[in-house]
């Protein structure tokens, strides 16, 4: 594994599956294969095996030149099989096209990549008229050359970060995949495959240029001990992908409730129309910045700290929060003192002094944010908002009422209401079915069931806002505290919120679409039954 280089080899059993997959081919048929980034040829072992009764004829390319060296040794004696020592980008096989483009490319943002791959990589963007935008990742980059080199009844087949479902700059691969296949497979897992620090979920794209059907299959896969133990299959054209902003990865949702939903949204303002919300402070160095009483007490640093909330995890599930929830955090020993040394000199205090030398011992002041600030320590204060809103989470989202304007990490938002708008009112409309439905579509999700929300999805969640009284927003935080799950709070204050708009019955399809989402996104049977 090599972050460089983007080479996350495989399991086994993904490759097994993934081969498998695939359509039965002509045994007196001649396959030609690609594998773009062959890395030690397990992909390649993989397809003799399965194809062993076949005529083949395999092509692997593979940029790092120990990693080819020892792969083209490998199968020096296989005449079935070609390893060429080449960067992809660049690769040209003399006109050559295949019948299947097969394996895992490599995960590398542009910022890792040469000034000569990030070339390469926009040149294959613009040649087929894809917005440079989708330049983020050098994925989309063999995505797209792949299917340039691919035959007119060609199959691609590749491990792809789940972004290809999700993120802004997808859309533009999504597109270019569209008008390029007849039809597309989407096996998402319930799994983690990879151990990446980034808790990077994948998925597997099966992309045909000839099928007998149609349009965008999404496979939702509960794999147990190495192989399948669930496959539900969702059917949906691409028409209704067209101009909206929902993700592939809704497409667990039949195109009817896709339809519901889009026309319901339609009914209501955006959160941008009523809250201005930007991220608390970056600090570069949390571990360093962000400390617990024992440190600040070892370093005297007491009279330079400012109370943080540095984590969701440490905050109980309410929508209020204040100081002596942030004493209760303090007291527990978290991280929660941030040292604010905007108006310090260096030189006035020897016990401070020590701290900023164990800031230079662990190269804190050489971090790219760090290294642009004058002087390295003196970090940039976001003053607090209304309201916080955890940008990750889990269960449900946290939206919070700020009652001491406690400041927080860029891990949240800090919320400020518009004129006329009530921070209780607000707070109280976002805990409704639709919001929380479209939190789930909108947000980006990781391993381990953790969903994350952008400032701009954030911001374009719809929000049928209506105005409570301060009693009645005190009765529904005390009802918060005590529910048994965030569905009591739907079900109790979801009607009030949409009670205008929809009907029981359409209310209660809310309900059981936003079981189903967060059902597949945290696989939490006892915590949301579907009945």
């Amino acid at each position: 594994m090599s972050k460089t280089l983007g080479a996350f080899y495989t399991p086994q059993d993904l490759i097994k599956f993934i081969i498998e997959s695939l359509p039965k081919k002509n045994k007196n048929s001649h396959l030609s294969i690609l594998e773009p980034s062959c890395g030690d040829g397990r992909f390649i072992r993989s397809l003799l095996t399965h194809y062993k009764n076949y005529k083949i004829h395999i092509d692997g390319v593979e940029f790092d030149q120990s990693t080819f060296k020892n792969t083209k040794l490998a199968f020096d004696n296989n005449q079935n099989v070609s390893i060429i020592w080449d960067d992809f980008l660049s690769f040209r096989p003399l006109d050559k096209h295949y019948d299947l483009i097969i394996g895992n490319p490599p995960y590398i943002n542009k910022k890792l990549l040469t000034g000569e791959q990030l070339t390469f990589l926009r040149n294959i963007l613009s040649y087929n008229d894809i917005s440079l935008l989708a330049d983020k990742n050098i994925w989309t980059a063999f995505i797209v050359k792949s299917v340039n080199l691919l035959k007119d009844d060609g199959i691609l087949a590749f491990v792809l970060p789940l972004e290809l479902l999700q993120v802004k700059f997808s859309m533009y691969i999504q597109n270019f995949l569209k008008k390029s296949f007849m039809y597309i497979e989407i096996y998402a897992f319930d799994h983690l495959f990879f151990d990446t620090t980034t808790g990077q979920d994948t998925v597997v794209l099966i992309a045909h240029r000839k099928h007998y059907s149609k349009g965008i299959s999404i496979k939702d896969v509960a794999w147990n001990n190495n192989k399948i133990k669930n496959l539900t299959n969702t059917h949906s054209g691409f028409k209704d992908q067209e101009n909206t902003t929902l993700k592939w990865s809704s497409r667990i949702l039949s195109n009817t409730d896709l339809e519901f939903l889009t026309s319901l949204s339609e009914k209501f303002k955006p959160v941008s129309q009523y809250i201005k919300s930007k991220p608390g402070i970056v600090t570069a160095a949390n571990n360093y910045f962000i400390t617990n009483k024992d440190t600040i007490n070892k370093y005297k640093l007491k009279n330079y700290t400012k109370p943080i909330i540095q984590k969701s995890i440490f905050l109980k599930d309410a929508v209020l929060f204040n100081f002596d929830d942030y004493l209760n955090i303090q007291n527990a020993n978290k991280p929660s003192f941030f040292i604010d040394l905007t108006e310090y000199k260096v030189g006035s205090n020897k016990s401070i002094d020590s701290y900023l030398s164990l800031g230079k011992e662990l190269n804190i002041h050489q971090r790219f944010k760090c290294k642009n600030r004058t002087p390295w320590y003196k970090v940039p204060l976001v003053e607090p908002g209304e309201a916080i809103f955890f940008k990750r989470l889990n269960k449900h989202p946290k939206l919070l009422k700020n009652e001491d304007r406690l400041y927080t990490t860029d891990s949240a938002y800090n919320i400020t209401c518009n004129v006329g708008i009530d921070i209780n009112s607000f707070i109280f409309s976002f805990y409704n079915p639709l919001t929380l439905i479209f939190c789930e579509l909108n947000g980006r999700r990781y391993g381990g069931g953790v969903l994350e929300l952008i400032p701009s999805e954030f911001k374009q969640l719809p929000l049928p806002y209506i105005k409570v009284s301060e009693e009645y927003f005190h009765k529904f935080s005390q009802e918060f505290s005590l529910k048994e799950n965030i569905i009591d709070i739907l079900v109790n204050n979801g009607r009030e919120i949409l009670k205008e708009h929809i009907s029981i019955e359409e209310f209660e399809r809310l309900i059981f679409i936003y079981k189903k989402l967060v059902k597949r996104r945290l696989d939490m049977k006892l915590f949301y039954p579907l009945n």
